[in-house]
């Protein structure tokens, strides 16, 4: 009984909302644009030359956006060494890989090994935390208005063109997700509830539609019917039939909606 209040349940649920459900649908692309378009972000940031991206961070921007942070003496002492030994063209990638580099081989490239050593060993943590940017929060805030989103259209059409379509969603952002979510949620109730009893009903539908059968002549033939008696008049087995494989029917249809 209670499988069946589900059922009936689930008949009486209000038609999905398909527009809501696309807008929903249309915003969460629109979010992958971003996400795109801040890896894009991220990998330029990784790979422009180090002393170019001090630049831009003593602009102040990046840091407010949750790049890594680094005391602007140790930015005017870095860059400075970068230049005198003719690295000023490395990104944080390639520094980072540098430290890898054997002491013959960075001796062979004419760098000063103690330079190197105070200066780009000493901030091995922040050229790690560049390279690992996309793991962090940096640029991950999304949300209307936010310092992330307006970083990224200011920096990207693609993302500019995702944020105004955005904007054009948000009036009505969360009932589209509502719907978005009702719709889950009826279709993995349909699920359980179908895969609980379907198997059962489909059974007793196809024995009542051969009690049917039976009843209108269609099996049996060649055997006596027997003479049926007075008090046997109303056939009532053939209206509560029919009235099962009503609801049953209409069971298998509620299953079959997309």
């Amino acid at each position: 009984l209670e499988k069946i209040s589900d059922i009936s349940w689930l008949e009486e649920q209000p038609p999905i909302d398909m527009e809501k459900i696309r807008r929903h649908e249309q915003g969460e692309r629109l979010r992958e644009i971003l996400l795109e378009a801040r890896l894009e972000m991220i990998h330029s940031l990784q790979s422009m030359p180090l002393c170019e991206l001090f630049g831009k961070y003593k602009e102040g921007e990046l840091e407010k956006l949750g790049f890594p942070q680094i005391p602007a003496q140790e930015i005017d002492a870095l860059s400075s060494f970068l230049k005198k030994s003719g690295l000023e063209k490395k990104s944080s990638l390639q520094l980072y890989e540098m430290l890898g580099f054997s002491k013959e081989k960075l001796s062979h490239l004419g760098i000063d090994l103690a330079s190197f050593r105070q200066n780009v060993e000493e901030h091995k943590s922040f050229l790690l935390e560049i390279s690992s940017l996309h793991l962090g929060d940096f640029l991950t805030d999304l949300s209307p208005d936010s310092a992330s989103l307006s970083y990224l259209a200011k920096n990207s059409p693609e993302a500019k063109k995702a944020v105004d379509e955005l904007a054009l969603l948000s009036g009505t952002f969360a009932e589209d997700e509502k719907e978005w979510e009702r719709r889950k949620f009826l279709e993995e109730k349909k699920k359980l509830v179908g895969g609980e009893i379907k198997p059962e009903l489909e059974k007793l539908l196809e024995e009542i539609e051969s009690v049917e059968m039976a009843l209108n002549g269609k099996e049996g033939e060649g055997k006596k019917s027997a003479e049926k008696a007075p008090d046997e008049k109303e056939d009532i087995l053939p209206t509560k039939t029919g009235k099962e494989k009503g609801f049953l029917e209409s069971f298998f249809g509620l299953f079959r909606e997309k």
